[in-house]
């Protein structure tokens, strides 16, 4: 199949912002041309409003607002309020963007390459930097990133999470995306996926608008938290 020359664009777009190489395969299947003509004029964690985005596309409100719907269901940009705007942005590839596509469901399943992708640049990424990181160091973590869990190999307590959630305005919980990449590429093993990773605030109410993930209380992520330390 021929590349897509504008999906390549986009791509190789959010590559050079977020400072790595590019991921194509991912997108080409989800983002419909209407859709990328839209994200071309969104920035690499740039707020901006759908009004603001459609004049830098020279596209009308409700055609604009419409592709930023469809590449939040698709788990690609997100959405959050900032000064009592709601603006619209995108994450770097990992952590974000993949997370974002794996947590869409009926996408995984009807195009299981994207578990590969997600598979593939998590080991990619990590092999061409692992002879400069310290035994036991990784990129990948299974806690919220958040600047209050310090970036090593040690096992965060349940003290500290715990801070994390009660400091939180709101909490979600979805499936587990490395999980669920396995499955897409055959390599199941058996592991519970669905309500095995967490999100905090701004994602948490992005994914649970999506229906990817579900607002939870915080009684019961504590619950779900101590149900993983003794699994």
């Amino acid at each position: 199949m021929a590349h897509r020359p504008n999906i390549l664009k986009l791509a190789t777009k959010i590559s050079l912002e977020s400072l790595t190489y590019t991921e194509y395969k991912l997108l080409e299947p989800i983002v419909d041309d209407d859709m990328c003509t839209i994200m071309m004029h969104m920035r690499l964690e740039a707020n901006r409003t759908a009004e603001e985005i459609a004049l830098r596309a020279k596209k009308d409100l409700a055609f604009t607002q419409q592709q930023l719907d469809k590449l939040k269901i698709a788990g690609v940009i997100r959405s959050r309020m900032v000064d009592g705007r709601l603006c619209w942005y995108y994450p770097i590839w990992v952590p974000g963007i993949m997370e974002g596509v794996l947590s869409n469901r009926e996408q995984c399943d009807k195009y299981p390459v994207l578990g590969e992708c997600f598979e593939r640049y998590t080991r990619e990424r990590v092999s061409m930097l692992a002879p400069f990181m310290d035994v036991g160091m990784n990129l990948m973590r299974v806690i919220p990133v958040q600047s209050a869990i310090e970036n090593n190999s040690r096992k965060a307590s349940y003290d500290e999470v715990h801070k994390l959630i009660e400091d939180a305005w709101a909490v979600s919980v979805g499936p587990c995306s490395c999980r669920r990449a396995r499955r897409l590429m055959g390599e199941g093993c058996g592991h519970l996926e669905e309500d095995m990773c967490m999100y905090l605030n701004d994602n948490a109410k992005n994914y649970s608008e999506t229906g990817a993930h579900r607002l939870i209380s915080k009684e019961e992520a504590y619950e779900i938290l101590r149900r993983w330390c003794t699994s």
